[in-house]
């Protein structure tokens, strides 16, 4: 079987590509003023194009058997993510300057505010009395809230309270015609304009770009320390730190998954579709590549779930901007699916978390959304994002869309004996 080969490697390149995802906390050193990750006990994941994720033997003891955990819920700290595929990332941080000093708790002069109230993903650590914080990114929603959910995460493991955003002075709050306060905060259900903070030339205590040295902080009442990493997900070598016990939290504290979703119609099975447009074009090709899945992958998705034999409403989620026409989509529309165009973030978000089948787009707009959702939720296995636990791992030729049909069953959703 051929071995996936990451994008930055020769095309004749015989070097097998795998990634560690590590399960606990490493062993860090101090470097350049940052605390970086240079060792850490591992699972190897190693990613195949016919099949993602073949395990060889664990060096963890019982992450091989988490996959087939009968409620991996249960499992609280252990970490959701199944694997991911490295990527060529920018810098190791890639963060924005906002003038900020590590110089060390005698000389700290950051006046830390209260945590807000309203921020239950804040709090998760009852005892804690340091406060993390981080730079917040300036692009599109699903990017900043994947990065909010690494940030609360990582204080979460270490016993801190999380203060907020730091912004840069040239931040947009509208991207992709997204409004980003308005989406985020329905997403971690909190007002997001609480979060951010504005201090010029803040210094901390401590400046991390991973974990802290030795896995452990030193909590001082009232030290700051700042989470220097803001890399997009496909780039963020610590995805670990999404647990099961993190994300109910987060499942708990969100808006979108009590929000209306007056899309949906009647009783029949739910299935919602993100497809990206508008920011991304193929690059000379009708085929998929990291940031695009073709019109074909999608038709033959459709395809498959017709063989099911259920009846299900499917609704296409996606955006013109200045790339793409309305007359785009009307292959899916003669497919008999609904098409929403270039809608609020909010709304759409809405219908991803509650459908009872999510295909994600590669887009951390839907990918971010998939992790809120405990229905079925698929993602196609050369997207470079973060596959969970308990998703469906879809292969370009769709092999594997019988577990599409076990996992509604298994919901509940869907009667069908595949």
């Amino acid at each position: 079987m051929a071995r996936w080969r990451a994008p930055w490697l020769p095309w004749d390149s015989s070097v097998p590509v795998f990634v560690a995802l590590c399960l606990s906390a490493g062993v860090f050193q101090a470097k350049a003023g940052l605390s970086q990750d240079i060792s850490a006990p591992c699972e190897d994941i190693f990613f195949d194009e016919g099949a993602l994720l073949q395990r060889p033997t664990s060096r963890t003891p019982g992450a091989a058997s988490l996959a087939s955990h009968g409620d991996l819920h249960d499992l609280g700290s252990t970490s959701a993510v199944r694997g991911y595929i490295p990527q060529k990332c920018p810098n190791p941080e890639d963060c924005a300057d906002i003038g900020s000093n590590c110089a060390g708790p005698s000389t700290a002069e950051l006046v830390v505010r209260e945590v807000p109230s309203s921020c239950s993903l804040c709090r998760l650590a009852p005892d804690a009395t340091a406060i993390l914080y981080t730079i917040q990114r300036g692009d599109g929603a699903g990017t900043r809230v994947g990065q909010a959910l690494m940030s609360m995460a990582y204080a979460s493991q270490y016993n801190l309270k999380f203060g907020g955003f730091f912004l840069p002075w040239d931040q947009k709050d509208l991207v992709h015609g997204a409004d980003q306060p308005t989406a985020l905060s329905a997403f971690l259900g909190c007002n997001y304009s609480d979060l951010l903070v504005h201090v010029e030339k803040p210094r901390f205590a401590e400046c991390w770009s991973g974990a802290p040295l030795g896995g452990a902080v030193d909590n001082q009442a009232n030290q700051a320390i700042l989470l220097h990493q803001c890399n997009g997900i496909s780039c963020r070598p610590d995805l670990s730190m999404l647990t099961w016990g993190f994300l109910a939290e987060v499942r708990k504290s969100t808006l979108l998954l009590s929000h209306p979703t007056p899309l949906f119609e009647g009783n029949r099975l739910r299935v919602v579709i993100h497809i990206r447009r508008g920011d991304r074009q193929p690059g000379g090709s009708a085929f998929s590549e990291p940031t695009w899945a073709s019109d074909t992958l999608y038709l033959d998705f459709l395809s498959s779930l017709d063989r099911l034999g259920v009846d299900a409403q499917v609704h296409v989620f996606s955006t013109t901007e200045e790339r793409t026409k309305s007359k785009d989509f009307d292959i899916y529309r003669s497919r008999g699916a609904y098409v929403h165009l270039d809608g609020d973030a909010v709304e759409d978000w809405a219908h991803m978390a509650q459908a009872d089948l999510l295909l994600i787009a590669p887009s951390t707009y839907s990918w971010a959304v998939g992790l809120l959702n405990d229905k079925c939720v698929a993602i196609f296995n050369y997207v470079p994002f973060p596959v969970m636990m308990d998703w469906i791992s879809l292969s370009e030729d769709l092999n594997e869309f019988g577990e599409v049909g076990r996992c509604l069953q298994k919901k509940g959703l869907h009667n069908a004996v595949q």
